[in-house]
């Protein structure tokens, strides 16, 4: 989802997404509060950019722009996976279509990516990213992550955050359980983490970008949230 995050910050929906997460317990956390709050002000994209798979491994539909694997266990068995868990870096930079100097500050441009994952997604969100940068142009990618470090080598135009000690998520909260970690709900805290950003786009772990996804960019959400 591209979260206009100059809109949450205006009418202070940021605010009211922190709260309610940490007082009032939710089904789906991380999707129920954005649908309550956000409400009138969603922008649905085609289902192409979310094509999710749930429960036959011959369900990869033709020509999606981004598989979503929703946290199927079995996702390993899937091709558009395995080719870029296995790509090297250097392949993927190869092919991204503009490669630009990568600096230690936030750059201005609009095509700022990122995306959250538990200890136990770190390998997915690189196969994540490997996916989103051989196929799109982007200009920042930012992992959120419990640690200091990331336990592989990235390249330069990959950024990692630790979040695990951020005030706005109350990690002892009514929807802490053990199949919903804090970092499921980090998108509702992405206008604090990047006070000097428009918009960004939130990306889950266990997807695969399989074609350019200009679209996502070009599209006015100045009315949306997301």
């Amino acid at each position: 989802e591209m979260m206009n995050l100059n809109k949450l910050r205006q009418d202070k929906i940021d605010d009211t997404l922190i709260q309610t997460i940490n007082t009032t317990k939710y089904a789906y956390p991380e999707q129920d509060p954005f649908n309550l709050f956000c409400d009138g002000h969603i922008l649905y994209l085609d289902s192409a950019y979310n094509n999710t798979v749930f429960y036959h491994i011959t369900d990869e539909s033709p020509d999606p722009y981004i598989y979503h694997y929703a946290g199927i266990t079995y996702y390993k068995h899937y091709t558009a996976y395995t080719t870029y868990l296995d790509m090297p870096w250097e392949d993927v930079l190869r092919h991204h279509p503009v490669i630009t100097p990568v600096s230690s500050t936030i750059p201005t441009g609009d095509r700022i990516v990122v995306y959250a994952g538990n200890r136990n997604y770190y390998h997915m969100l690189s196969k994540a990213a490997k996916s989103l940068l051989y196929n799109t142009d982007v200009d920042r990618v930012y992992f959120l992550i419990e640690d200091d470090e990331f336990p592989e080598p990235l390249p330069s135009i990959i950024q990692t955050i630790n979040v695990s000690h951020q005030p706005y998520i109350n990690k002892t909260g009514p929807n802490i359980a053990p199949f919903y970690s804090p970092m499921t709900t980090m998108r509702a805290i992405l206008s604090k983490l990047f006070p000097d950003l428009d918009r960004i786009l939130w990306l889950d772990p266990d997807t695969v970008v399989l074609q350019p996804i200009d679209d996502i960019w070009t599209t006015d959400i100045s009315s949306a949230y997301l």
